[in-house]
């Protein structure tokens, strides 16, 4: 797993020869366009817990950084895909030197060179969307940069979602502030970050009207419709997080959590022994290729009696893509198609119709998911959008 979050952290830090179809007219390497009917904009907000003390620097403040991106109606507007915090440095240099084969450095080092010509559709501040619009607020994969999902947030952005994305100070691989200051992984124990992600997580949400407020959005946040989402070490926390009433959740999706059910299982407890699922609409999606290899169905629902869940309801889906890797629920199958050079690991080549598929399906399934249950189009089966790569069954039926 850590292997493959190191991958992560490379991916914003290289660039090699990309195939033609990704280039624009102007010879530009870029993201598809997203498919809604909005344009994207974003802004930063940096956060201070007063009542918390950071676990990583002791004696201070928690502090966080989130990226806000929202609808818009302005024109369609390219941007870098980097940013300060993907700059590289000599930090990164010596780390990419212990991760990468000797003989691949130079091609590595003179691909850092062609990453700035890489855009994608967003534009900073640009003028809200009128209306009101749903709240996901995400969560990262550990070591996994906040803007490791772009692709992802661009397409919901576009179908009228408001994302909130999470930076996680020493726990996701650098985060940049306004100050100047970079603050980078500190490798601590998992169950120490696993608290940390979840305690930034409930911080955000009660931030909510904070963030509106600074970031000037009250005409296009719908403060009542909320859902949250989390990939890996961020779903864990997403998981953690759905049991509480108090942040007004109404929907929660997981992207291939390595360690379902442990979220309902530590979270919530009947006195009788039993485990509570969840009591809000909640989906997670399992790659059949995660690190979890040999992972299936019919083992999770062993998992399931197992650990003896005594609320199975209908609107909690467990979605199994087939052919999914962990890593295929950010950016990172796109860039290593766009620079093929990316794939340094072995596993982690994709055929070109494999990383399309993947990226479509799961950003396909939680955007349906939201729409059902955050927008409330009561019209949409999840149920229906089983076949050939995707199997989905409902709490209820596991508990059978």
């Amino acid at each position: 797993m850590r292997k493959a979050a190191a991958i992560l952290v490379l991916l914003h830090l290289i660039g090699l020869s990309a195939h033609a179809s990704n280039r624009n007219h102007m010879g530009e390497f870029e993201f598809p366009k997203p498919s809604g009917p909005f344009t994207i904009g974003y802004k930063n907000i940096e956060l201070e817990d007063a009542q918390r003390d950071d676990s990583y620097n002791p004696g201070h403040n928690r502090r966080l950084k989130v990226t806000v991106w929202y609808p818009s109606q302005d024109p369609l507007k390219l941007e870098s895909y980097g940013s300060d915090e993907m700059e590289i440095s000599e930090l990164d240099k010596e780390r990419i030197i212990n991760s990468v084969p000797q003989d691949q450095h130079d091609a590595i080092f003179q691909g850092i060179k062609q990453f700035g010509s890489l855009k994608i559709y967003r534009f900073k501040n640009a003028t809200p969307a009128c209306g009101k619009f749903p709240i996901i607020v995400f969560s990262p994969g550990y070591m996994a940069k906040a803007m490791s999902y772009q692709r992802l947030f661009q397409e919901l952005v576009s179908h009228g979602y408001v994302m909130m994305a999470i930076h996680h100070p020493y726990l996701t691989d650098s985060v940049m502030f306004e100050s100047g200051i970079m603050l980078r992984v500190d490798d601590r124990p998992d169950e120490i970050a696993l608290c940390t992600y979840t305690n930034d997580l409930a911080f955000v949400l009660a931030s909510l009207p904070e963030i509106t407020d600074r970031l000037d959005l009250h005409p296009t946040i719908d403060e009542g419709s909320i859902g949250t989402m989390g990939h890996s070490l961020g779903g864990e926390a997403i998981m953690r997080s759905a049991h509480n009433p108090s942040f007004n959740i109404q929907a929660a999706a997981c992207l291939d959590s390595t360690t379902l059910p442990e979220g309902v299982r530590r979270q919530n407890r009947e006195p009788s022994g039993g485990h509570l699922g969840f009591d809000i609409p909640f989906m997670y999606i399992h790659g059949g290729s995660c690190p979890l290899k040999g992972t299936t169905l019919d083992s999770l629902k062993r998992a399931q009696r197992q650990h003896d869940f005594i609320c199975c309801r209908k609107d909690n889906f467990k979605v199994l893509m087939k052919e999914a890797t962990h890593t295929c629920f950010g950016d990172y199958p796109f860039l290593q198609h766009s620079f093929p050079s990316l794939a340094i690991e072995e596993g982690f080549g994709y055929p070109e119709n494999y990383i399309e598929d993947n990226y479509r399906n799961a950003t396909m399934m939680v955007r349906l998911f939201f729409d059902r249950f955050l927008k409330n189009k009561t019209g949409i089966d999840i149920m229906s959008l089983s076949d050939d790569s995707i199997t989905i069954e409902t709490w209820e039926d596991l508990s059978k």
